[in-house]
């Protein structure tokens, strides 16, 4: 019983977590692309508490149903396929893809609680991953839409 309980709220901690992790990733994408960030926000909700770090404020929310990283300005996009609009896309599930690895590795190291806690900690960023790699609107933002719509005519217009 002890047990279902730690994975439940593992689970749950890790949901929030992964959250984290993956507007981290998608934050220090746009800080090595030279693309300063002014909020990064986990969660939705009333405001549990803020953390500034350089020119950033990071919003940690009530319920973990999701965050999003805020840009100074939008990127110059000249094309669809580059690393400016790719790379930061894919900052979020790739942390979120290397913390799975992290924390199920851990696990086949630990016992008893610890290993379960581990493994719901993992289990939940790959959630995150599997999640934010579908390509529907519902799931991701909208930049995934924008840049699936610009492929698309550009397909449709050769």
């Amino acid at each position: 019983m002890v047990e279902i309980l730690a994975f439940i709220v593992s689970m749950l901690m890790g949901h929030y977590l992964a959250i984290f992790l993956h507007e981290i990733g998608h934050a220090c994408v746009y800080f090595s692309l030279g693309i300063p960030v002014t909020r990064v926000n986990v969660g939705s909700g009333r405001i549990l508490f803020s953390i500034k770090v350089r020119d950033a404020v990071f919003r940690f929310r009530l319920f973990p149903d999701g965050g999003n990283c805020t840009r100074f300005t939008e990127p110059e996009m000249p094309s669809p396929f580059g690393p400016r609009l790719f790379l930061p896309f894919i900052g979020g599930p790739v942390a979120n893809a290397v913390f799975f690895g992290i924390f199920y590795f851990f696990a086949g190291h630990a016992a008893g609680v610890c290993k379960i806690v581990l493994l719901g900690f993992s289990f939940a960023n790959l959630n995150s991953f599997v999640t934010n790699m579908i390509p529907i609107s519902a799931f991701t933002s909208t930049l995934t839409v924008k840049a699936g719509f610009r492929l698309h005519q550009l397909l449709k217009t050769q």
